[in-house]
């Protein structure tokens, strides 16, 4: 009787344990499947060398007026004036991407903004690398 009843709470454990187990294993597929969030780290994107070749009354901000060619005829260095150069990602499109996250929580939109203070000479930073004269 005694062999018996040391069975009985053997299966008993045995099932107990497996059931937890299968209940601990299904919750976590549960949590995977209703999408929340899994400590993943956003791979961070190179950064590239884009010329800026807009003209004056362009926006600096303007993705499509840069390129990863310099332009012979807009030199950098020759007058501080305006973006020549800035270091960036490219958004996919052979574009910098303007929305990238480049110094803390600022965007390369926020930093080229930065290098151009208003009532204060330009000024390069992290992003914007060069600057150039104006070309109208």
């Amino acid at each position: 009787m005694k062999k018996l009843s040391k069975k009985i709470v053997f299966v008993a454990l045995l099932l107990v344990g497996s059931t937890a187990l299968g209940y601990a294993l299904s919750r976590d597929n549960v949590v995977k499947a209703e999408g929340k969030p899994e400590n993943k780290v956003e791979p961070k994107l190179a950064n590239k060398t884009w010329y800026f070749l807009g003209d004056a009354g362009d926006s600096r901000t303007d993705a499509t007026k840069y390129s990863l060619v310099a332009d012979e005829d807009r030199p950098c260095g020759d007058k501080l004036q305006e973006v020549c150069s800035l270091s960036a990602p490219d958004d996919g499109t052979g574009h910098p991407n303007m929305s990238a996250i480049v110094s803390g929580t600022q965007t390369v939109s926020n930093r080229i903004s930065a290098a151009f203070p208003s009532g204060s000479a330009p000024t390069t930073n992290e992003t914007v690398t060069a600057l150039r004269a104006i070309s109208e």
